[in-house]
């Protein structure tokens, strides 16, 4: 349970710093 929550959280964060980078190379 713990496992699958923390894959979870580790690819959101993941997905998150790729959109905060196309943000940054858009603008």
């Amino acid at each position: 349970m713990l496992e699958r929550l923390a894959k979870i959280m580790f690819g959101v964060s993941i997905a998150f710093l790729v959109v905060g980078l196309l943000w940054i190379f858009m603008n």
